[in-house]
């Protein structure tokens, strides 16, 4: 009986979060990553239903070739069915995903435990704020996180059925794993749970019983078959990974293990770069953000695991319960030992929510049942912490990604001064509602004053994401915050402090300005609340780069030059914009000044071998492309550009090198594989001249040029085997 209500409970906590979903999802903004991934969705769903849009689509946004569409490809189909605003269609599916993991925790927590345990973790897992708001418009780490724990949850399973695993769990072990890889390659770390674990599960086995070397054999086929099903689900929803099957997802992994872009992010009350970041930042994150009533459960729930181990017998539920403590340990040992480069708070790491929420039913439950009989103030304590969790998500809606508790962090109020708080611009819709109601009286107060010059409201703002939620009929969306009415602004990078002005309206919780409706006014512009005029010009030209406003970035940039004339990074920016003006001898001066005020500067020196490349000046540029490290970005693009200066100054080997290594992660590239034919051909190896060649139509198709070449070279070999044996 207590079972059935167990489960009846679990229902109807289901159907209240389907209600706040259907409720609430048009509530919630659109986030830095959600129009890219959005268009990747679009582009992969048209190349697969018979429209080759896919090429294009990575041409103009390479890093996206990192990552697998599964989600994407499925939210994208449901938006063009459902009766809503493709955002909001998206933020539905991703809701709905996010109800899936507390359908998988409950699975998981019933497996290890009973059902109460399941209901426990469901429970817990739903009120871990950060899991819930980033649930509604995190396209990349929630799907992620729901496939880890469908994988953990199989893997589970398998662990009480070796050495006789079933057909099922050999299937869904394996699309569980493929799928978790179809998003985001750090799904390889669930092969190695599964050969850890599920080895030490058949080892266990074998220790009690005779093992037979049979079995032995089954069991490497069907680890084999596992890991079949998951490399093949992968390379379905990863259209770039299709092309080097083997090679490019070990790749991608080694790419994100050495991410150099230079992120922003606000810790411990400085703007850092993500390369700076210190090794505690992921358990600095997770300790300011787990909810009180998790943090006491996880003490009970690690307490309860150290007392297994004193047992002399480890049973496969006892292996159970490890796995699930190792798959939330792990991935965090990791990160320090490696010293990953991470921003944008803990969202990386939100995968390990669902076995954290498991781990800790297993605590409170265990807690619970000693502890009751003696104090029965042990029910009310749970209660209560639980319920000061769900008093501050309801007090942060819709922006209860942004919680800290209170025990560490010392709440959001005052976490605020020293950590990010609305880094996803979640608060965007929240303030153009705002703008909205009020654009009656901002109109008529701009037509009175002159400062509106049209019958539409200019609005500029920090995130270009602004321009999908305003209303056409009513707004200009000016991407360069210059010459505009109303500037939004979320507190990222201190972008609200970038235009000068009255500030209109915040939209807070608890005390804090997460979002800034701002009227400029020059009469502001000495007010120490804005930001130094060197930093406001840097960001301004960032953004008439990213308009390809050349001249307007470079006149920003020495301006900003001009206050502060030591900073390495406006050096290195105003290089790159000349070098987008085909100034290549001004952009070397630059580029040249930025390393040494900071030598080593990865973007400096890449920058800089182009302008020598340009230049002519070939050795330089060469010696410049060799100091860049293998992990730097576009590192296939560099050994190209390497090959080619190779080959202008008739270094074959080098160039043959060089284009070997653009195609150990590129297979496809018809232009490298033409590299390396001309490579072969002027260093006399005919022979793989002709291969090469043959490549090149390969992955290009038909060429009459390359056709042509290839029927030359045949004829040139078979006159010189004919002349061997004449002689």
């Amino acid at each position: 009986m207590p079972k059935d209500r167990n489960k009846t409970l679990f229902y109807a906590l289901i159907a209240l979060y389907g209600v706040l979903i259907l409720s609430t999802f048009r509530q919630y903004g659109i986030t830095i990553d959600e129009p890219p991934l959005v268009a990747y969705g679009q582009a992969v769903f048209d190349w697969y239903f018979g429209a080759d849009k896919i090429a294009d689509f990575f041409v103009k946004d390479e890093s996206l070739e990192l990552y697998g569409v599964l989600f994407n490809l499925i939210a994208y189909s449901a938006s063009q069915i459902l009766p809503f605003d493709i955002y909001d269609a998206h933020h539905l599916v991703n809701a709905v995903v996010g109800l899936i993991g507390i359908v998988l925790v409950y699975k998981i927590g019933t497996t290890l435990g009973t059902s109460s345990t399941g209901l426990l973790a469901a429970v817990l897992l739903l009120l871990i704020p950060r899991y819930y708001g980033h649930a509604f418009n995190n396209p990349k780490d929630i799907p992620f996180a729901i496939c880890y724990a469908w994988s953990l949850y199989h893997q589970i399973r398998g662990l009480s059925e070796i050495p006789h695993l079933s057909h099922k769990r050999i299937i869904f072990t394996g699309l569980s794993i493929g799928a978790a890889l179809g998003m985001r390659v750090g799904g390889l770390i669930l092969f190695a749970y599964l050969g850890l674990f599920w080895t030490l599960a058949y080892f266990f086995y074998a220790m009690r019983t005779r093992i037979k070397i049979a079995h032995l054999k089954m069991y490497a086929i069907q680890l084999g078959c596992v890991i079949g099903i998951a490399w093949i689900t992968m390379l379905a929803f990863w259209p770039r990974a299709q092309q080097d099957p083997l090679t490019y997802p070990f790749y991608a992994l080694r790419y994100f293990s050495h991410f150099t872009h230079h992120n922003t992010t606000f810790f411990d009350g400085q703007i850092i770069q993500s390369v700076d970041v210190p090794r505690y930042y992921a358990l600095q994150w997770i300790a300011m953000i787990v909810p009180e009533i998790h943090m006491i459960c996880l003490g009970a729930g690690l307490y309860y695991l150290v007392c297994h181990f004193k047992k002399r017998t480890i049973s496969h539920r006892h292996l159970q319960w490890v796995l699930i403590a190792f798959a939330v340990a792990f991935p965090l040992a990791y990160v320090v030992a490696i010293r990953a480069p991470l921003y944008d708070g803990f969202r990386h790491f939100l995968f390990l929510f669902p076995p954290l929420a498991v781990l800790c039913a297993g605590g409170l439950e265990r807690a619970i049942r000693h502890l009751s009989h003696r104090f029965r103030i042990v029910y009310i304590i749970p209660v209560l912490l639980a319920g000061l969790t769900l008093y501050d998500m309801i007090r942060l809606h819709p922006n209860e990604y942004v919680y800290f508790n209170r025990i560490y962090a010392g709440g959001l109020f005052k976490a605020a001064q020293k950590y990010q708080t609305d880094y996803w611009e979640n608060t965007y819709k929240q303030g153009i509602a705002w703008l909205d109601r009020h654009y009656a009286t901002l109109s008529k107060a701009g037509a009175d004053t002159g400062l509106v010059s049209s019958s539409k409201l200019r609005i500029g703002a920090g995130s270009k994401n602004a321009q999908y939620m305003l209303d056409k009929a009513r707004y200009v969306f000016n991407p360069v915050p210059e010459h505009i009415d109303v500037y939004l602004s979320t507190t990222r990078d201190n972008r609200h402090k970038l235009v000068p002005g009255e500030i209109l309206h915040t939209v807070e919780r608890d005390r804090v300005p997460l979002f800034y409706v701002i009227r400029p006014d020059s009469s502001y512009d000495t007010d120490p609340f804005f930001i130094h005029p060197a930093i406001r010009y840097g960001k301004l030209a960032w953004k008439y780069i990213r308009e390809k406003n050349y001249p307007g970035a470079c006149e920003a940039y020495k301006n900003a030059i001009q206050h502060v004339p030591k900073a390495p990074v406006l050096h290195k920016n105003i290089g790159f914009v000349y070098l987008k003006l085909k100034e290549y001898e001004k952009a070397r001066e630059h580029l040249e000044r930025a390393l040494v005020l900071a030598p080593g500067y990865i973007d400096a020196y890449r920058h800089l071998a182009e302008a020598y490349h340009a230049l002519n000046q070939y050795d330089e540029a060469l010696a410049t492309y060799r100091k860049l490290p293998t992990h730097t970005p576009g590192f296939s693009d560099i050994q190209f550009n390497i090959g080619i200066l190779s080959l202008r100054q008739l270094q074959f080997e080098s160039a043959i090198e060089a284009f070997e290594k653009v195609l150990q992660y590129k297979s496809a590239d018809h232009e490298a594989h033409l590299g390396l034919a001309v490579a072969y051909e002027r260093s006399n190896r005919i022979l793989k001249a002709i291969d090469a060649y043959r490549n090149v139509l390969k992955y290009k198709g038909a060429d009459p040029e390359i056709s042509a070449k290839i029927q030359a070279l045949q004829n040139t070999r078979q006159k010189a085997r004919s002349g061997v044996q004449l002689r």
